[in-house]
């Protein structure tokens, strides 16, 4: 039994170290994919998406990744600037509008969950293509891009699984509400 216990421990530990590095990974896109994140939605993984970028350029050598990097930086301080003044109306960790991706579909989770990971992985496999034209290696900002698409899609999958677990909650406790008042009722309504 302390034997199961350890691997389901083990097995925990490792997915929410998954998850952070998906979360990070999905942080160097997403900075530019959207807008109006919450006040505290761009902390810590988003500066380990930039040194993580970093990382990636000095593995890689490909000085596109530098251009991909300095846009990266100009959207980052719009969205603190859209975070600050948003911050009243928005969830602290609202992690923003897929505004592009919005324009295929009239719903968010959609959006979030298959078309911007697909049009990200689009835009990788064109990057491939072109680099491949051009005689380059692809192993720069088109595998970049083509495996931050699972990452966008396993970040918001398992996002939403975690809303949905809340939303089951709240029904719960409703429920167990209404039936502690019954409960309540039924022995000390007529005093």
């Amino acid at each position: 039994m302390q034997q199961q216990h350890d691997i389901t421990q083990e097995w925990k530990r490792n997915f929410n170290i998954a998850y952070t590095l998906g979360v990070i990974y999905q942080r160097a896109f997403t900075v530019v994919t959207r807008s109006h994140f919450g006040s505290q939605a761009l902390g810590m993984p988003t500066f380990l998406a930039l040194v993580f970028m970093g990382l990636f350029y000095v593995a890689t050598a490909d000085s596109f990744m530098l251009i991909w990097i300095a846009a990266w930086l100009i959207c980052l301080v719009k969205r603190r600037a859209e975070s600050i003044n948003c911050a009243a109306h928005i969830p602290s960790q609202y992690d923003g509008v897929p505004r592009d991706a919005m324009m295929f579909t009239k719903s968010e989770r959609i959006a979030r969950m298959v078309v911007e990971p697909l049009m990200i992985g689009l835009i990788g496999l064109g990057l491939k293509w072109v680099y491949e034209e051009c005689g380059w290696s692809p192993a720069g900002l088109p595998w970049f891009f083509i495996n931050g698409m699972f990452a966008l899609a396993f970040v918001e999958v398992v996002g939403k699984s975690v809303w949905d677990r809340k939303i089951q909650a709240i029904r719960d406790a409703k429920l167990e509400q209404q039936s502690l008042m019954e409960d309540y009722q039924n022995r000390y309504g007529d005093q």
